[in-house]
């Protein structure tokens, strides 16, 4: 090889080289300028169920502090005995920092007290959507903020233009249940990712949903099959000193009458009394709805899926047992879903136990029925 041909190639490859190092640049700074720093940032902490709240200490001890207190000791739908959606613990503004990380953090401001603690609040909204709802006609808005601090955090500032707005909103039962699924739905959504970041799953089973009905969830391990018809099955499992049951059904579906309560009581009944029997030798030993308790019912989402979601009681027709439950029905290839868990918990808290399995029912994924492709083990 001559000189020249060698200067050539040394000069060639002394151009990929800078040219990588400049690309290798670049695409650093469009990470970091594209949020790409938050990858590093902690896993938020904090006990399942208990929000932290900050806001003006003088508020907190009196009037809006004990509407809050009352709020979010409200007692969950579709549990037999009362039991609150959250436990809370109270941080005053100025010390948010030492607690930054913490999972489910509520806010509250009042845009007419100009006390320092309140303006250290408001200085966490973005400027242009504080400004927004000064203008506005609304008297009270929530502002959400995700992963400001740490993976899994949802920061909800609950914001007023005066006391008196503050107390009409969590007077309200409608505005009262707006605040608290938000922190609920939260928290589904981070137990469904514990269930899908786990090791190992009931893979076989998952792909049994999936190859019969067209859907699955993240299931874990110790979830086996206990009835099966064409269009039904009911899985479970025994752990905790708590039964956890799940059940899937479907219809063809033929209208939007088939989410009336009257429709699902009925369907529920009928899937309870034909396959949801503890003793089929025992009279009475199948799951009917408690129809003396009304359902609650709200719409809301699973894993992206729009759902109606219903929570209630169950019993024995024979009422030697019940628990609670919640069911979605959702339409789907032309079908109409009624998906259910429901538990058996005698003597012990059931939220923590229902939350596990509303978290495993938000890991559901829908597939086309062509879609035969089996579900990787882990």
């Amino acid at each position: 090889m001559n000189r020249t041909k060698y200067r050539l190639l040394l000069g060639s490859i002394l151009f990929l080289v800078i040219l990588a190092v400049v690309f290798i640049f670049w695409q650093g700074k469009q990470q970091s300028s594209q949020g790409r720093a938050q990858t590093y940032q902690p896993a938020a902490s904090g006990t399942v169920g208990k929000i932290l709240v900050s806001m003006d200490p003088t508020a907190w001890k009196a009037g809006i502090g004990e509407q809050v207190r009352e709020c979010l000791q409200s007692p969950v739908p579709g549990l037999p005995q009362p039991e609150p959606f959250f436990t809370y613990m109270f941080i005053a503004p100025p010390d948010f920092s030492d607690f930054k990380i913490f999972r489910q953090v509520l806010f509250v401001a009042n845009l007419s007290d100009s006390t320092y603690a309140n303006r250290r609040i408001l200085q966490l909204l973005a400027p242009e959507e504080l400004q927004q709802f000064k203008n506005g006609t609304q008297q009270v808005s929530l502002f959400l903020q995700h992963d400001r601090y740490a993976r899994g955090q949802i920061l909800v500032f609950l914001v007023g233009k005066n006391t008196e707005a503050l107390q009409h909103y969590l007077q309200d039962e409608a505005s009262r249940e707006q605040l608290l699924f938000v922190f609920e739905d939260h928290l589904a959504t981070y137990m469904a990712q514990s269930i899908q970041q786990a090791k190992v799953h009931a893979v076989s089973l998952m792909n049994t949903l999936k190859n019969k009905f067209g859907l699955t969830f993240a299931l874990p391990p110790n979830y086996k099959e206990v009835v099966r018809d064409k269009d039904f099955i009911w899985i479970g499992t025994v752990s905790d000193n708590a039964y956890q049951n799940i059940w899937i059904s479907r219809l063809p579906y033929q209208g939007k009458e088939m989410y009336d309560t009257t429709f699902i009581i009925k369907h529920r009944d009928r899937m309870g009394e034909r396959f949801l029997r503890y003793n089929p030798k025992r009279e009475g030993s199948f799951v009917q709805t408690e129809t003396r308790v009304p359902l609650h019912v709200r719409d809301t989402h699973l894993n992206g899926t729009p759902v109606r979601e219903y929570a209630g009681l169950w019993v024995l027709e024979s009422r030697r047992r019940g628990g609670g439950f919640v069911g979605y029905a959702f339409e789907h290839k032309g079908y109409f879903y009624y998906i259910e868990a429901y538990i058996y918990a005698p003597g012990r808290e059931k939220l923590p136990v229902l939350r596990r399995l509303k978290g495993i029912l938000n890991t559901m994924e829908l597939f086309d029925r062509a879609d035969n492709t089996p579900i990787a083990a882990r």
